[in-house]
């Protein structure tokens, strides 16, 4: 009996170590990679691209600068600014 256990828990060890591999792979497949977009410039046509093509996770980096506009700032993401 106790060479039947052994077995058993080879068998065990063998499916922990499988999903233990299948959650790592899975957990770096769903958003461990983060880009960082850069805006061309801090005009309004180059900061909308930007924000739009950035996913969840992602950072928007904008140049360095002063911009003056008349008009109100509005982001639809969930943002932190």
């Amino acid at each position: 009996m106790g060479e039947e256990w052994g077995v058993k828990n080879r068998i065990i060890k063998k499916y922990l170590l499988f999903l233990l591999i299948g959650v790592f792979a899975i957990s770096f497949s769903v958003g461990v990679f983060w880009a960082a977009i850069n805006s061309a410039s801090c005009e309004q046509v180059d900061v909308k691209a930007a924000i739009d093509s950035a996913i969840s996770g992602d950072t928007v980096l904008f140049p360095s600068g002063n911009v003056f506009e008349k008009k109100y700032l509005r982001i639809i993401k969930n943002s932190f600014l």
